[in-house]
């Protein structure tokens, strides 16, 4: 994000006098816990228990970790400029839950036990090479909370899934894609009728 400046010495020919933008941090995540509370004995004189003064007691440890992670933010900033590489940080919709979680893995389950276990979900459990914890990572580290195939964007109400992509190739994260159920109900229909990815989405986009 960036603010606008008052500059001092403005062009003439401009309306206004805001020079180019101040690049800044800041954070819009939500509180998700509160301060410490005071004890007893730090109510009556509060002052007396500060280490740093005109700041609230017991804020450990948003006190040493906020700092931090803004210039962790600001230095990756700084460093993608010097290297000649746009830096693009990705909004944050929040963590997925662990209802939403449980029911991406089980949509993938679902659809491997059917292809490739003739339904037998118990054994198929035990060849699935992902869990809980890797789904969010492919959701928003690796598909950018998108379908790479329409681009629709994942909100937890839409109906999604994870689909492996090659039927030949292993299912674990390199070979999951995120995508909409229609979108997964399409490529498994041409796939059980021997199309090919390229023949059922098109060259252009497999090949992207």
């Amino acid at each position: 994000w960036k603010l606008r400046k008052l500059d001092p010495h403005p062009d003439p020919n401009r309306k206004d006098r805001m020079s180019e933008g101040v690049t800044c941090v800041y954070s819009c995540e939500k509180t998700k816990r509160g301060l410490l509370p005071l004890t007893e004995e730090q109510k009556q004189a509060p002052k007396e228990f500060g280490t740093v003064e005109n700041f609230r007691l017991r804020v450990v440890p948003v006190l040493g970790t906020m700092p931090a992670i803004m210039g962790q933010a600001m230095a990756s900033y700084v460093l993608s400029e010097l290297g000649l590489r746009p830096f693009e940080p990705v909004a944050v919709e929040g963590a997925l839950s662990m209802n939403v979680k449980n029911k991406l893995l089980s949509s993938l389950t679902n659809q491997e036990s059917r292809v490739f276990y003739g339904g037998d979900r118990n054994q198929c459990v035990k060849n699935i090479g992902i869990g809980n914890s890797d789904v969010e990572y492919l959701v928003s580290e690796v598909w950018r909370g998108k379908s790479p195939i329409s681009g629709t964007k994942f909100i937890a109400r839409t109906t999604f899934t994870l689909m492996r992509w090659r039927r030949d190739g292993p299912c674990d994260a390199s070979n999951i894609i995120l995508c909409t159920v229609r979108e997964a109900e399409d490529y498994n229909r041409g796939l059980d009728a021997n199309l090919s990815p390229e023949e059922i989405f098109g060259a252009e986009l497999v090949s992207f």
